[in-house]
Order: C-alpha cells, then structure tokens, then sequence
C-alpha cells in the first residue's frame, strides 16, 4: 500500500476555505495578465478541483491565443516600420536613379556647411548632360531613362562613399563633395567628366554624353541654395563656352540676371505695340447736363 506524500497529506488536511481563497487568488492573477500562472487541482478530485482544471486549461488556451496575438503585433509593427522607411526613402530619393533627390541634397549641404572645417569647407557639383537630348529625339525616352540610370552609376562610381549624389530633375546632378580641398574637388570633376564621356550600349544603341559641369567652393560658407545656384551659373557658363569644368567666380552673376530676364521677358514691358490694347487711367470729369446739372463722365 502506498502512502500519501506531504503535498498530499497537506491537500486532504487543507479546509474547503483554504482552498477557495487560493482558486480566488489565482483568478484575480490571471485577471492581472499572468497567463502562465497554474493552480495545481488536489487529490479530492471534488467539484472545486473541477473548476481549478477548467481554469488551468483555460488559461493554456488564453496563453496560446495571447502569444498569437503577440507575434502578429511584432510582424505588423516591423512592416509598419518597413513602409515608413519606405515611404521616407521615395520622399528624399529619385524614383528612377534611386539617388538623393533636391530635398535631400539641401539637407546635407546644411549640415555640411555647419559641420565643414576652415581648411576643407564643402563644395558643390553641378553637371548637366551634353548630347542627352539627341539621345532622347533618336532613340526615345526609354532609351533615355536607362542611360539616366548608367550615369547615376558612374556618378556614384566617381566620387567617394562620404559624398552625396543627386538627381536635380531631367538630365542635371549635383555632388556635394565634404572634407576635400579645392584640387581634390576639381580631381573628382574630372574624373566625373572622364567616366561620362565613355560610351554605352543602351537596348542595342551606342549612346555618347559629355558633362559641363560647375564648382562652387564654400570657404565663405554661403548657405545652401546660394551654394546650388552658383554652381549652376558656373555650370551654364561651362556650357556657353563648349562644355568642360568651369569654377564659379562672382562675375557670372550678372549672367545669371540676363538670362533671367531672356526667360521671363514679361518682366520688361518695353514699347507697346501699335496692336495692343491698353489700359489707362482717366480721372474723371464734368460736363453740363441738357438739363442744366452738372454730370459726372469715367
């Protein structure tokens, strides 16, 4: 015959009061979230150990459908955080290149230009492509788009890893160039230049594009876009002169106002044509009335 053990012993002296305020104590812990929590059913095999081995086994149940729901919360919260990168990556990126876009780029020559040093301030890049627009007339804009993505490439090829690449819109990029003196500048423009001018085979067309391209140091530590529009003066003064590397200098400038102005000639009214109709103003008058009071004429 065998004997009861201790546990036993204490579960066949322990008072149906004893037992209850246990059974109340483990509810109200697993009312408190503790799903793992068990209450062990005694040797009575009575209508109260009936309700612990319901509770135990409800309680596995909840644990299983909480551990359910808690892997679904950290899958859906790891692709909610996947779209927000994506969606902020397609903000500051260019959908076809997959460089920087504008925004981006103005974000990091900020930065740069307050974390740039005297000896080696931060320069800017801007190149526009020669012989694109034949590419695109000849050949379509299918064509046109994957040399985009071509150049984008040796772009990133050219400068180094510490450097920003972007896509201004159409066929002009910009490079923002940190921690590099003025020669080291103009060595990664030439060498930009010397990687574009190589052909490429695009869907079976042989495809040939320069660069002009326009520097901007920041020794006097401009902000951002002072920084862009000068590099791009400098760039349409490369241009207007056959294409190459052109560094900016203040007398550019003036430049810059005349094609403005060629842009927008509405700005300058000039002589009005014979033509046209114009507006004056007319202060009003009086004549005399038939009737013999004054009236008042626009």
């Amino acid at each position: 015959m065998l004997l009861p053990s201790a546990d036993q012993w204490e579960q066949r002296c322990e008072r149906p009061e004893e037992r209850l305020d246990r059974l109340v104590e483990f509810v109200v812990e697993l009312a408190s979230g503790h799903l793992e929590a068990r209450m062990a059913p005694s040797s009575r095999a009575d209508e109260l150990d009936s309700v612990i081995v319901g509770l135990n086994m409800l309680a596995e149940e909840l644990q299983v459908l909480n551990d359910d729901l808690e892997k679904r919360v950290r899958e859906r919260t790891r692709e909610l955080a996947t779209a927000r990168e994506q969606l902020q990556h397609l903000a500051l990126h260019d959908p076809l290149t997959n460089l920087a876009n504008r925004t981006l780029l103005t974000d990091r020559l900020a930065a740069a230009v307050d974390e740039g040093s005297d000896t080696a301030p931060p320069a800017v890049i801007v190149l526009d492509l020669d012989g694109f627009k034949a590419v695109n007339d000849d050949h379509g804009h299918a064509v046109g788009d994957r040399l985009l993505v071509v150049v984008a490439a040796r772009l990133r090829g050219a400068v180094r890893a510490r450097d920003t690449v972007a896509r201004l819109g159409g066929d002009e990029f910009a490079v923002v160039v940190v921690d590099a003196v003025p020669h080291e500048v103009v060595a990664v423009a030439r060498r930009i230049q010397h990687r574009l001018r190589r052909p490429v085979v695009v869907s079976g067309h042989r495809c040939t594009v320069d660069a002009s391209i326009g520097i901007r140091f920041g020794t006097d530590r401009p902000g951002p876009s002072t920084l862009l529009d000068d590099a791009d003066l400098a760039m349409y003064a490369a241009k207007e002169s056959g294409g190459g590397v052109r560094i900016f200098e203040p007398s550019l400038r003036p430049a810059r106002r005349e094609r403005r102005e060629r842009a927008n000639p509405a700005a300058d009214p000039g002589p009005a044509d014979p033509g046209q109709l114009a507006l004056f103003e007319v202060a009003p008058f009086e004549d005399p009335d038939p009737d013999g009071g004054p009236r008042t004429a626009l």
